[in-house]
């Protein structure tokens, strides 16, 4: 469990990692891998107290995808 507050990425290539192209086919057919990339890119963000640009990353999917509303709370959280 990480201590409170804002916490430093352990390696900085992780959100290079997150950031990367998913895959066409498994994000077209299988929608959940990009949204759990994307969760998982926020989350990073958050944790390295970039609550703002988690949320924005949340926010800009919510807003192409209807009703994800697990996007949309999230980034509520992170506001």
């Amino acid at each position: 469990m990480l201590p409170p507050g804002p916490q430093a990425a352990a390696d900085p290539k992780l959100d290079a990692a997150y950031a990367a192209p998913l895959d066409f086919y498994a994000a077209y057919h299988v929608p959940f891998f990009a949204t759990w990339a994307l969760c998982e890119r926020a989350a990073l963000k958050a944790a390295a107290g970039d609550r703002a640009g988690a949320a924005t990353l949340l926010e800009g999917v919510a807003a192409k995808a209807p009703n994800r509303s697990w996007l949309v709370e999230a980034a509520k959280r992170y506001r």
